[in-house]
């Protein structure tokens, strides 16, 4: 039992998590609301955000977007250039937020991409440095506080945190569009050519885009700057929607909605639009797609007439997550924030409405003003359009998918949230509550040290041998106790071994080997003194 009781004696190393700092219990999130707040881009203006001139965002966010489909685009290159890659999806590329770097986590359940906060990176990045540089515990009341002396002696340091995320899946669809303004002031709008799949039946889908109805619904718009003369001298205009709700039809499928007599005759009978919005009649399927939709609608250069769309349909999911920094340089050079545990959502869960000033901010583009042609994403942006929509080529298809996740990304990433200080006591109903619902937010270190206690299998190992020893060891006690048969120390039986004269068993036997074969019987005397009997001898005994 000696090495498996070194085994426990000795420190091993092993991950330990240091105490949660909960500094953080979370409000709301700001995607329904206009981007307007100093925590979205610190150290500008918001006064131009209120204007609705998101072209301030252009050196914090403009240029990092630009560089990210760039990073993109030289990707899909080289898959072009090597066979053997034409397969694969491309990977999502990465960003930069402060010291960090960040990337998507591409989630099976649900099928969503889920998307880092930007928020909680800069507050991640305030914290590496505190730790790199004062190894001080933060004093400001709005991050949470980490005694950084626990990670003095660590070999390495895995600061973590939680924080929100969000998800997001959509469609890339082609057709044209059609607007409808009935009698009582409702703006309808339908886009035809909306498939759930590449192979699944196309639908015409209808949104409704009017502040009269309860809910709410939202509609900014921009140009972009087509270089290309010689497709089209004009601007593309790009329209971003949310609408609270949308309903799907097509040439065989009415689903009970009477939709196709509203969009004919509107103005003469009036129309039960209440009814027509109603997902209850919908398959599942296009069920999922009717509430909260996000949308963008791009123009196509030189199509053949006005009508004609490329439009984005997709729908955004709040979550949490535990965001995970590696701080050490040899295994993490770029500081790569990982997104891990993200919360699962129910099946009734809704998706959020979000404000699309979101995407103009992200785009760096002011309200009803033109995009410079010049810009990577613009070019990337014209190019897949044209692509998709003529359907020249498969590397254009691909580059009008990885624009779209980039300009989401970038969008969602920035949408800030906001939160109350918990100062009260963790076990009080408000922590309590906040952590049930995952909105207790912790600050912690997990540390690589040297320590004792049972961190593996091995140390597993070691318990069970030492517990297995002493279960004998007390066994073999108390049998003796019982049985009256005394167990023989170890010293006597080599004491009287070195005392023993042979006594002719030797004799005759020459070779080393036969020599080694020579038993003998141990026995006790009447003064229970330790004697060898030799094989000859006690064999005769028993014969007589």
């Amino acid at each position: 039992m000696g090495p498996a009781t070194a085994v426990l004696v000795l420190p091993t190393l092993q991950w330990i998590d240091t105490p949660p700092v909960m500094n953080q219990i979370f409000n709301d999130t700001g995607a329904a609301y206009q981007p307007n707040r100093d925590q979205i881009f610190p150290h500008y203006n918001t006064t131009q955000l209120v204007t609705q001139d998101y072209s301030c965002t252009l050196y914090p966010y403009g240029f990092s977007l630009d560089a990210w489909v760039s990073q993109l685009m030289a990707l899909f290159q080289q898959m072009v250039a090597y066979p053997y890659t034409r397969d694969s999806d491309g990977g999502p590329g990465i960003s930069q937020e402060a010291d960090l770097h960040f990337t998507l986590n591409k989630s099976e359940i649900n099928e969503l991409v889920w998307i880092p906060n930007r928020q909680v990176l800069r507050e991640m990045s305030h914290e590496l440095f505190k730790l790199f540089e004062t190894q001080e515990p933060l004093t400001s009341s709005d991050l949470p506080a980490v005694p950084y002396q626990v990670f003095n002696n660590s070999l390495r340091t895995l600061l973590q945190r939680n924080g929100p995320c969000l998800g997001v899946h959509g469609h890339i669809n082609r057709g044209n569009v059609s607007n409808l303004l009935s009698s009582d002031g409702r703006w309808i709008r339908c886009h035809t050519g909306f498939q759930l799949t590449v192979d699944g039946p196309a639908y015409t889908q209808c949104l409704r885009l009017h502040t009269n109805y309860d809910d709410s619904s939202f509609f900014s718009q921009f140009w972009i700057e087509n270089l290309d003369k010689s497709v089209s001298d004009e601007k593309t205009v790009v329209e971003v929607y949310f609408a609270d709700r949308a309903t799907y039809f097509n040439d065989t499928e009415y689903f009970g909605q009477d939709i196709d007599s509203c969009l004919l005759n509107d103005t003469s009978t009036p129309c039960d639009w209440g009814r027509v919005f109603d997902s209850a009649t919908l398959p599942p399927e296009l069920k999922n797609c009717s509430v909260n939709i996000s949308m963008i609608s791009f123009q196509v250069p030189g199509a053949p007439n006005s009508r004609v769309r490329v439009f984005w349909t997709f729908f955004t999911y709040l979550s949490f997550a535990r965001y995970t920094l590696d701080t050490s340089v040899e295994n993490s050079l770029i500081r790569l924030v990982s997104l891990n545990d993200v919360v699962t959502l129910g099946n009734d869960t809704l998706p959020l409405v979000i404000h699309p000033d979101w995407f103009l901010a992200a785009l760096s583009a002011d309200i009803n003003a033109t995009l410079d042609g010049n810009r990577p994403i613009v070019k990337e942006l014209t190019r897949g359009i044209s692509a998709y929509y003529y359907n020249t080529s498969q590397e254009g298809i691909m580059s009008l998918a990885s624009v779209e996740i980039s300009i989401l990304t970038q969008a969602l990433s920035i949408v800030d949230y906001s939160y109350h200080s918990n100062s009260t006591d963790p076990n009080s109903k408000e922590a309590k509550e906040a952590e049930k619902s995952h909105h207790l937010f912790h600050t912690w270190g997990t540390i690589h040290v040297w320590a004792y206690g049972l961190s593996g299998r091995t140390s597993y190992l070691g318990v069970a041998v030492v517990l297995l020893g002493s279960m004998y060891v007390l066994a073999s006690f108390f049998l003796g106790l019982l049985s009256g048969i005394g167990e023989r120390s170890t010293v006597k039986i080599l004491a009287s071994a070195f005392k023993h004269h042979h006594q002719g068993e030797f004799e005759d036997l020459e070779e080393e080997s036969h020599l080694a074969r020579v038993r003998y019987q141990i026995v006790e005397d009447e003064e229970q003194r330790v004697r060898y009997i030799p094989e000859q001898r006690y064999k005769r005994a028993d014969k007589v």
